[in-house]
């Protein structure tokens, strides 16, 4: 479960730096529309979720804008791959539309391993972007 939690956040970060939106804030206010967040953080505030990120080494927060450390970037990076390319797989070999993608998406993003995701991308054709348009 906190690794579910760890993965979530870093993905939300990473698509706040997509945005170049990396404030505390955005982070704070957005974080429990993501995925069920508040299911699995459980009592676990959106605070205290980057308090534990920082404190474990996978962010750094500096002038109220969060910034990746080394391992937090990777993990970040994996996860946000996994994610987009479950959406291609839902959408391009199940057919299913682009608003239903999401939720399954975020459960399954964190089921797949490194050798299904390969192979997933394999099947996939190597797909650059997302059904969004995003950068896998």
């Amino acid at each position: 479960m906190l690794e579910e939690i760890i993965e979530e956040s870093l993905e939300y970060i990473w698509t706040l730096r997509e945005q170049n939106d990396e404030l505390v804030q955005t982070f704070i206010n957005g974080i429990n529309l993501r995925c069920n967040f508040s299911q699995i953080a459980g009592e676990l505030s959106p605070e205290s979720a980057l308090k534990e990120l920082e404190n474990e080494g996978y962010i750094e927060i500096e002038n109220n804008k969060i910034k990746f450390q080394k391992k937090g970037e990777e993990i970040g990076k994996k996860i946000i791959r996994r994610h987009r390319l479950t959406e291609r797989l839902l959408k391009d070999i199940l057919q299913m539309t682009i608003d239903e993608i999401e939720e399954p998406a975020c459960r399954l993003e964190h089921t797949i391993t490194e050798g299904l995701e390969d192979s997933i991308c394999t099947l996939l054709g190597h797909p650059s972007v997302c059904p969004h348009g995003l950068s896998i």
